[in-house]
C-alpha cells in the first residue's frame, strides 16, 4: 500500500490532494471546535453564574426575612411581658395567649413549621403547631448550648423529618429592657417546602439545569428536581462543586454530579451556616451544538474524502493517458515501427515531452539517414577512387594515341573530325572522373574567420574569364553589421565559385548576378548566403533533384558540382536549398552557422535541419 502511494501516479495524486485538502480542513476544524468549545464554556459560565447569583439573592432575601421574623417576635412587648408575667404568675395563665400569638405569626409565614417560647431555664411557655416535632426533639443539648452562646439569631444544621422533608432549627434569646435574658424563641423551618420551590423554578435552567443547596458537609439540602428522586440528606454533592466557589468570582467546571452524569457546574458560598448554592447543567445539553459541529465536520471530511478519491482517480487517469501513449509508442518503435509519433494532448507538459520525443525520433531518423548516406558515400568514394585510378591510365593512353593519330592525318581529312570528337569526349570523361574523385574524397573542415568580401573576391576570381566573356555584372552586398564568417575558406570558396559559375551559365549576357549575405530565416544562430541569377529559373522537378549526385540540366554536365556544394555546406553544419527568385532566375541559398562550432556539432545540426527547414519552390 505504501509503495503504491509513494510510487504510482494515482497514489501520489491522491496523497497530494489529501495533504492539500485534509490537513487545512482538519486544522480549521480543530481550531473551529476549540474556539466553539471555549465560547460555549464562556457562555455557560456566564449563564450559570448569572443563575447562581439570582438564586443567591433569592435565598439571601428569604433568610433575611426569617431572621427579621425571629427578631420581631423576640422583641414584641407582648411576648416579653407575657414571659415576665408567666414567671411571676405561672405558665398556665399565659400559655394560651402566647400560643395564639405564635399561631397568628405562623399563619402569616408558612416557612415556620413550628414556633416555641421558653423561659431562661428552658421551661416551655407556649408553642404553636409543632407538627412532627415534640418538645424534646427541639431542645437538644447542642441547640440549647448554641442558643445560650449566640448573641443574635442562630440556625442549627439541617435535619430530616419523618416525612422526608428537610428542616432547620432557628432561634434567638429574648431579653428585657435591661438586656437580661428572660427566655428563648425557637422555630423550626421547613426548607423543603419554603426554599425548594424557589430553587426549582425553571427560568434560565434550560431543560436539564438545576439549582440546589448543600451544607458545609456537601450534603444536599434541597431537592434538585420537582418530581425527581428524593435525595436531600441522602446524597452528597460532588466535591468539585466546592472548588467552583471562589471569593473573587465563581468558576465553571466540568465534573460528574450525584447522578453520575457529566455536567457543567458552578457554586456560590452563602453566609447561612456555610451553605453552598450549586447550579448545574448537563454537559450534553450545553455542548449539544459542539456535538452537531463534530457530526457535520465528520460528514464534511467523508464527503471531502470521496471527492478527493474521485478527483484523484480522474486526474491520475487524465495525467497518465499521455504516459500510456508514450509506452504504446515506445513499444511500437521497439518492434521497428520508427514512423510512430506522439500525438498532441491537452496537457502542456505532456506536449513538451511529446515534442521532445518526436524531435528525438526525427533526429534518430535523420541520423540513420545520415549514417546510411555517409556509409553509401564512403563506399562509393572508395569504389570511385579505385575505378578512377584504374580508368585514368587507359584513358591517358587512348588520349595520347588519339593525339598522335590526329597529328598524322592530313588537314581536311574526314578522320580528323572524328579524332577531335573522340578527344573531346575523353576530356569530358576525365573531367567527370575528377569531379567524381572530388565528390567521393573525404573532406576535413578547418574553420577560420573569413570576411564576406574576401570570400566573394576569391570565388569571383575562379570564374573571371567566364564572367568577362558574357559581360556579367556581379553585385555583392551584406545586410549584417558584422560580415565575419566562420568557415573553411578554401572549401567554401570552391562551393561558392561553383554556384557563381552555374549562375553565369544560366544568365543571359550583360545581366546581373546578386550575391547577398543576410540574416537567416531560421534563427539567429545562422546566416544566409544567397546567389541569385537572371536566368529562366528552375522547374519543379529540377528544384527537387538539383543537389542529387549525377543529376544535371546542362549539356555535358557531370551532375556532381552541386552535390559537392551540398556536401561542403552540410560539413559546415548548414544546409543548401534552391528556389525561384521573386522576379526571375534561380535563387540558391546557403545557410551556415554564425559562430565557430565544431565540425561534429555542425554535422549534428545539419542532420536536425531537414525537419525544421522548408525551402519553397515555385514553378516558373
Amino acid at each position: 500500500m505504501s509503495r503504491w502511494l509513494l510510487h504510482s501516479l494515482q497514489g501520489r495524486v491522491l496523497l497530494t490532494l489529501l495533504l492539500l485538502a485534509m490537513v487545512p480542513l482538519l486544522i480549521v476544524a480543530f481550531q473551529g471546535y476549540h474556539c466553539a468549545r471555549e465560547a460555549v464554556y464562556d457562555l455557560a459560565q456566564k449563564h450559570l453564574v448569572s443563575v447562581a447569583k439570582t438564586r443567591e439573592a433569592i435565598i439571601t432575601e428569604w433568610y433575611a426575612e426569617r431572621v427579621k421574623d425571629i427578631k420581631t417576635i423576640a422583641s414584641l412587648p407582648g411576648v416579653i411581658g407575657e414571659i415576665i408575667q408567666a414567671e411571676s404568675s405561672g405558665v398556665s395563665e399565659s400559655e394560651e395567649l402566647l400560643k395564639a400569638l405564635l399561631s397568628n405569626i405562623q399563619l402569616q409565614d408558612s416557612a415556620f413549621e413550628s414556633l416555641s417560647i421558653y423561659t431562661h431555664d428552658w421551661q416551655l411557655i407556649a408553642r404553636a403547631d409543632f407538627g412532627e416535632h415534640q418538645s424534646e426533639d427541639l431542645l437538644t443539648e447542642r441547640l440549647t448550648a448554641d442558643l445560650e452562646a449566640a448573641d443574635g439569631v442562630f440556625m442549627e444544621e439541617a435535619h430530616m423529618h419523618h416525612s422526608s422533608d428537610v428542616g432547620a432549627h432557628i432561634g434567638r434569646a429574648i431579653q428585657d429592657d435591661t438586656g437580661t435574658r428572660i427566655g428563648y424563641l425557637v422555630g423550626n423551618l421547613n426548607l423543603t417546602r419554603s426554599i425548594g420551590p424557589l430553587l426549582q423554578e425553571r427560568s434560565g435552567l434550560w431543560s436539564t439545569g438545576k439549582t440546589y443547596l448543600a451544607d458545609r458537609n456537601l450534603r444536599i439540602i434541597t431537592e434538585p428536581f420537582v418530581d425527581g428522586e428524593r435525595v436531600s440528606l441522602r446524597r452528597n454533592a460532588p466535591a468539585e462543586a466546592r472548588e467552583c466557589s471562589s471569593e473573587d468570582a465563581p468558576q465553571v467546571l466540568d465534573y460528574v454530579d450525584y447522578r453520575g452524569v457529566e455536567v457543567l457546574g458552578t457554586a456560590v458560598n452563602l453566609p447561612i451556616d456555610d451553605w453552598l448554592l450549586i447550579a448545574e447543567i448537563d454537559r450534553s445539553e450545553a455542548l449539544r451544538w459542539l456535538d452537531m459541529l463534530i457530526f457535520r465536520a465528520l460528514l464534511t471530511v467523508i464527503v471531502t474524502l470521496v471527492a478527493i478519491v474521485v478527483a484523484s482517480t480522474w486526474m491520475s487517469s487524465f495525467l497518465g493517458r499521455p504516459l500510456r501513449q508514450l509506452v504504446t509508442i515506445a513499444n511500437r518503435i521497439r518492434i521497428g515501427e520508427t514512423n510512430e509519433r506522439v500525438p498532441r494532448t491537452q496537457i502542456l507538459e505532456a506536449d513538451e515531452v511529446g515534442m521532445a520525443l518526436n524531435e528525438m525520433l526525427d533526429e534518430m531518423r535523420s541520423q540513420q539517414d545520415f549514417i546510411a548516406r555517409t556509409t553509401a558515400l564512403t563506399s562509393m568514394g572508395e569504389m570511385t577512387s579505385s575505378i578512377v585510378h584504374e580508368m585514368r591510365n587507359p584513358l591517358s593512353s587512348v588520349k595520347m594515341n588519339l593525339q598522335a593519330l590526329s597529328r598524322s592525318l592530313e588537314p581536311g581529312d574526314f578522320n580528323t573530325e572524328a579524332a577531335e570528337i573522340a578527344s573531346d569526349q575523353i576530356g569530358r570523361i576525365e573531367s567527370m572522373l575528377t569531379d567524381l574523385l572530388q565528390f567521393g574524397r573525404p573532406v576535413s573542415i578547418r574553420k577560420i574567420e573569413t570576411r564576406f568580401e574576401e570570400l566573394v573576391r576569391m570565388s569571383l576570381a575562379v570564374a573571371t574569364d567566364l564572367i568577362q566573356e558574357k559581360e556579367i555584372r556581379c553585385a555583392a552586398e551584406s545586410t549584417l553589421d558584422d560580415s565575419t564568417l566562420f568557415i573553411d575558406k578554401e572549401q567554401m570558396c570552391r562551393a561558392l565559385s561553383n554556384l557563381i559559375i552555374n549562375a553565369v551559365q544560366a544568365s543571359p549576357p550583360q545581366s546581373v548576378i546578386r550575391i547577398v549575405l543576410q540574416p537567416s530565416l531560421h534563427g539567429d544562430r545562422f546566416v544566409d548566403l544567397e546567389v541569385v541569377d537572371s536566368g529562366s529559373g528552375l522547374t519543379e522537378m529540377a528544384s527537387k533533384r538539383l543537389f542529387q549526385p549525377f543529376f544535371t540540366t546542362k549539356p555535358g554536365g557531370t551532375g556532381l558540382g552541386l552535390a559537392n556544394v551540398k556536401k561542403i555546406v552540410e560539413l559546415h553544419g548548414g544546409m543548401v536549398s534552391a528556389s525561384n527568385g521573386a522576379t526571375c532566375g534561380a535563387q540558391i541559398r546557403i545557410s551556415i552557422p554564425r559562430t565557430a562550432y565544431s565540425a561534429g556539432l555542425d554535422a549534428i545540426r545539419a542532420r536536425q535541419l531537414p525537419a525544421q527547414w522548408s525551402g519553397s519552390v515555385q514553378k516558373k
